[in-house]
């Protein structure tokens, strides 16, 4: 379906302790996460690394939301700032939003079921 939305996002901060704070974005579309509903809106993103691992966590209102282990693949350019791209997949009959940030060299994917 193509990329739905793209936001570049400031300098980086600390968010409430819990990781980089990336920037603000929009969910699409109501998704499942943990058994429930995260209704399509506007949230903040942040990036919190434990270990070798990281996550991308979704905040509402002071509110963590979620914390989805992040796959991590190279990227093709070197993105100064941070960038958010969403957009809905298909796959085997169900829907996922997908939650790109391109950072550095880096990009972290993360994948939400579709309601």
């Amino acid at each position: 379906m193509g990329v739905l939305a793209i936001f570049t996002a400031g300098a980086l901060s600390l968010l409430l302790g819990q990781g980089v704070k990336v920037g603000n974005f929009t969910l699409p579309r109501d998704v499942e996460y943990s058994g429930k509903t995260i209704p399509q809106g506007v949230y903040q993103l942040s990036l919190e690394t434990k270990g070798e691992d990281t996550y991308i966590c979704i905040w509402k209102d002071e509110e963590q939301l979620s914390k989805e282990l992040a796959i991590i693949q190279d990227a093709k350019k070197n993105y100064a700032k941070p960038v958010i791209a969403v957009d809905v997949i298909t796959q085997d009959k169900d829907q996922f939003v997908r939650i790109s940030v391109f950072m550095e060299r880096k990009v972290y994917k993360a994948f939400y079921k579709c309601i």
